[in-house]
């Protein structure tokens, strides 16, 4: 008799590693369970990182926006030299695209770029309400799970000055 697709006489072999594979996956969950247990969002610390880009962290959200009207390429070497003056000069990336641009001020906030994400947050924490039975908790907030990101508009860098 022939074999169709794959040999009979070696599946077997593949059994002696699905014990450990299931065991090293249980591990991992309960430690992202650990890990994810001790995890808060704290804004202040998240706007200060950003900051300490001096907006430099926004120029894929400027690229994003100068692509469609100049062009890839145009785009990408204006904004090659954005980066490079703000480098060179101290002076904040989001001060020097509000210089070129007045109307891309919000493509180097945090928060005019995030696209979709709250309606992506309910969705997974539906999801997961579905999956365990129940509801989670919003923490107070009334209109429903949302980004924490969205709290980080004014940071310093990423707004024009």
């Amino acid at each position: 008799m022939a074999d169709a697709e794959r040999a009979t006489a070696v599946w077997s072999l593949e059994w002696h590693s699905v014990a450990p594979a299931l065991a090293v996956c249980g591990g991992a969950v309960c430690t992202a369970a650990d890990v994810l247990a001790g995890l808060h969002v704290d804004a202040a610390a998240m706007a200060a990182n950003l900051d300490r880009t001096h907006g430099l962290i926004m120029a894929e959200s400027v690229m994003m926006r100068l692509a469609p009207v100049l062009g890839r390429q145009a785009a990408h070497d204006q904004l090659e030299a954005l980066v490079t003056a703000s480098l060179e000069s101290g002076e904040s990336f989001a001060t020097l695209v509000g210089r070129r641009d007045p109307k891309l001020a919000d493509a180097v906030t945090p928060a005019g770029y995030l696209g979709h994400v709250d309606e992506q947050t309910v969705a997974v924490m539906s999801e997961a309400a579905a999956r365990v039975g129940g509801q989670i908790s919003t923490q107070g907030n009334s209109t429903g799970p949302r980004s924490p990101l969205r709290n980080l508009s004014g940071a310093k860098g990423a707004m024009a000055e």
